[in-house]
């Protein structure tokens, strides 16, 4: 689990290890792992940042952090109350909660995380898609899902 403090302190380790790499490789130099480790500290400060503004005091997967691995064709379970979105005249733009808990088959994960582009960062939380009724596409916020443990037969 994530919390600000928690992403407070990763960002303290990413900065040691961009400044060590910075030593090494000055600017105006290319380093994939001090440009790394400087994006993972930007990051982390923001996803702090961005909980402490929401309120939230703990996620399992904030932006690009994430705890949960989810290959395609895993079988997840959707929580009830969870709002999901998705193609096709059946949603509604702004998503629907559904009302009880539903297993679904992943078809692809975006992962988390900061969009810089603009002059403003944007946090991108990850989400987990899937196809729908008559083959439309459903997707909803990863924090919604939990792993469904296999059985044997």
């Amino acid at each position: 689990m994530f919390t600000p403090e928690s992403l407070l302190n990763d960002a303290l380790r990413f900065e040691a290890v961009y400044l060590a790499l910075l030593k090494q490789f000055p600017s105006g130099t290319y380093n994939e792992e001090r440009n790394t480790a400087r994006r993972n500290f930007d990051d982390a400060l923001f996803c702090a940042a961005w909980m402490e503004q929401q309120g939230i005091e703990q996620l399992p997967n904030v932006g690009p952090f994430m705890t949960m691995s989810v290959s395609k064709g895993q079988q997840l379970r959707l929580k009830r109350g969870a709002t999901i979105f998705g193609t096709g005249s059946g949603l509604p733009r702004e998503g629907k909660q559904i009302v009880r808990t539903q297993v679904i088959k992943t078809h692809y994960v975006d992962a988390g995380y900061v969009d810089r582009i603009d002059s403003q960062p944007r946090f991108c939380q990850g989400k987990v898609h899937w196809v729908g009724p008559n083959g439309y596409w459903r997707w909803s916020d990863i924090n919604n899902f939990d792993l469904v443990e296999p059985t044997l037969n």
